[in-house]
């Protein structure tokens, strides 16, 4: 994917520029997968007690600024497991990230049906005065409790699900109407993506007061709920 678009890039603007195009078109891709698969281990650990996280805590700290807390392993080999279906062949890993993709359809669409009927409507008009005393930076209840800035801050959390739609681009040449299937595969892969956020924080929202979520709290919160009803 890369090399056709330096490809494309190397006809229409200097090879400078094309470099450093390159160059910030890989560091997009290195964080994303590096912020994807340590939300995936927090996710799996979160559903094993948090006995990964505890147990590195105690073992191989890491007391440095604006730094993990512990060395995330599980992160690193989720990784590597990716890099070696890269590595198998195009057909394979596009054949696991068939798999990957429907999986992760499956588990939204259980969070939402099965969390819609612990909705509670209550939860997005929570005044300051139902906020627990014990309860810190807390915002000012209600549907915006932390305001603007809560909001441009929520969003950013989603960044990386709407980066990878160049992906469809390069795919140009395979399409039998390049003009018309390209931009409308790009507006359906978006829209896909918005209500898939936009329905898993409804339901999240709604399940909980916004002021006893904690992360990572996809499943794990889920489930803790479901089995209490």
């Amino acid at each position: 994917m890369l090399d056709n678009f330096l490809v494309g890039e190397h006809f229409l603007v200097p090879q400078f520029a094309v470099y450093c195009q390159g160059y910030s078109f890989k560091n997009d891709l290195i964080p994303g997968t590096a912020s994807v698969s340590r939300g995936i281990s927090g996710y799996i650990d979160s559903l094993a007690d948090e006995k990964i996280a505890t147990y590195l805590n105690a073992t191989l700290p890491m007391r440095v600024a604006n730094m993990a807390h512990y060395p995330d392993f599980f992160a690193f080999g989720i990784i590597a497991v990716l890099c070696l279906l890269l590595s198998v062949g195009v057909k394979e890993s596009s054949y696991m990230n068939k798999i990957l993709t429907a999986v992760n359809i499956l588990t939204i669409l259980t969070m939402v049906i099965a969390g819609s009927f612990q909705a509670n409507t209550h939860n997005w008009n929570i005044s300051v005065d139902e906020i627990p005393a014990n309860v810190t930076n807390a915002g000012n209840g209600g549907f915006f409790p932390f305001g603007v800035q809560g909001v441009v801050a929520g969003a950013a959390t989603s960044f990386f699900g709407f980066v990878g739609f160049d992906c469809i681009a390069t795919t140009s040449e395979e399409a039998k109407k390049p003009r018309k299937n390209i931009p409308l595969s790009i507006i359906l892969s978006l829209a896909v993506v918005f209500v898939a956020y936009f329905s898993v924080s409804t339901v999240l929202s709604l399940m909980r007061p916004y002021y006893s979520q904690v992360r990572p709290v996809f499943v794990v919160m889920l489930w803790k709920s479901l089995s209490k009803s």
